[in-house]
């Protein structure tokens, strides 16, 4: 089925049985002529995206989707070098005027409905998004007196306000049952958790890419514009500063080595939670429908 640019991209989605450490529903794509109204409603909290106007691009960078690789090629394109040491690029984030958070409402609805600025947003698959966020970020929805309780009161185990792996079962006796105690938060107003959805406002703005965090490289080569001067040196930089090192392999590693299979009852408590980023990703990102180059998500 083919997908032109210009047409929306209507979904349905079926519950579907959990199979392995994986739930899955089932996409059903299909598309129509109707074309995109801008922003129909008001966008709330964008702290998650911010202007690049060197690249004719709003990018959309959410937590424990790569967002500090991301942001760092963000800093990359914005300020013309690399961090200096000692600065927390997500304190440059959220503090730049760039940051489409910290721009007047007038400002925020030129640049968002604007259709020749391009919209992108790298996301994650979600089940691994809410694992990595549950081992090494679970003391932003559980507190962390939990944790302090077996031992994890160092400095070292809160290195940059993560978990260290000797932490991460937060004294329960298995995943499920720390599954369950993260469940029992949801949903979280702490950006760890709440959707990428959300974050990035896919329901009410029409995004050009959305590109999946393990393939950093297409990312890199669609966010840095062709007119750009040295597009192609930049791209061929970046690429080899942030693709060989990635951040997430790690995550991801851990993830899958896990005791991670959802039970039944948690599948349908994260689809409760998590549907839209699922209909996202496998039908935009993983090619249940239209890939992420050729694909609108509109309101």
């Amino acid at each position: 089925m083919r997908h032109g640019t210009q047409n929306i991209l209507m979904l349905s989605t079926v519950y579907c049985a959990c199979f392995a450490h994986t739930c899955r529903r089932q996409p059903q794509c299909s598309t129509t002529n109707a074309t995109c109204q801008g922003v129909t409603r008001a966008l709330g909290d964008l702290r998650s995206l911010m202007y690049i106007p060197s690249e004719n691009a709003v990018l959309c960078a959410v937590p424990k989707a790569g967002c500090t690789t991301v942001r760092h090629i963000a800093y990359f394109l914005q300020e013309g070098g690399t961090q200096s040491k000692g600065e927390g690029i997500h304190a440059w984030w959220f503090g730049h005027k760039m940051n489409m958070q910290n721009m007047n409402i007038n400002k925020r609805r030129q640049i968002m409905t604007n259709r020749s600025i391009r919209k992108v947003a790298v996301i994650r698959q979600p089940e691994d998004r809410f694992m990595s966020g549950v081992f090494d970020k679970g003391h932003k929805v559980l507190g962390r007196n939990i944790y302090q309780k077996i031992g994890c009161a160092n400095a070292n185990t809160w290195k940059n306000n993560t978990l260290s792996e000797l932490c991460w079962s937060a004294g329960f006796k298995n995943v499920s049952n720390l599954q369950a105690a993260v469940f029992a938060k949801l949903p979280s107003a702490n950006d760890h958790f709440k959707s990428q959805t959300e974050q990035c406002k896919f329901h009410s703005v029409a995004y050009d890419n959305i590109a999946d965090i393990y393939d950093i490289g297409t990312f890199i080569d669609y966010i840095v514009s062709s007119a750009s001067p040295n597009f192609e040196h930049t791209r061929s930089w970046l690429k080899a500063k942030y693709t060989s090192n990635h951040d997430l392999m790690h995550s991801s590693s851990a993830v899958h080595t896990k005791e991670t299979t959802m039970q039944q009852e948690h599948c349908h408590k994260f689809y409760d939670i998590y549907h839209a980023d699922t209909d996202v990703y496998e039908c935009l990102v993983k090619g249940a429908g239209p890939s992420a180059s050729t694909c609108v998500w509109a309101p």
